[in-house]
């Protein structure tokens, strides 16, 4: 069974996941429309109202929200190539984690 600390890494791994995933995500929007994709904090496209922490994260705020934006209420458009890339990455790291387990 998991002790506590693969509890932790494991968590703390797909955090790290989904925290990369966005950024992957985030560049595969930005970089081919000129956008600049350091700097800018992330808005909402349909309201450009700043994006909190929570919302940086998009499977679990698409979840939350329904898939519409917290402040304008407006629905986003749905790409299920960003849902695969960021999960597709989350995995990558618990996989890498679990193999490797990011020890010393």
């Amino acid at each position: 069974m998991f002790t506590n600390t693969d509890f932790f890494g494991i968590v703390i791994t797909i955090i790290m996941g989904l925290g990369w995933g966005s950024f992957a995500t985030m560049a595969i929007y930005r970089i081919p429309r000129g956008m600049p994709w350091i700097g800018d904090k992330p808005r909402c496209f349909l309201c450009k109202h700043e994006l909190n922490i929570i919302d940086y994260f998009s499977i679990i705020s698409y979840f939350v929200w329904r898939g519409t934006c917290r402040y304008c209420k407006g629905k986003y458009e749905c790409s299920i190539g960003y849902l695969l890339t960021e999960l597709f990455i989350t995995l990558g790291f618990l996989l890498c984690y679990m193999k490797y387990n990011f020890g010393d």
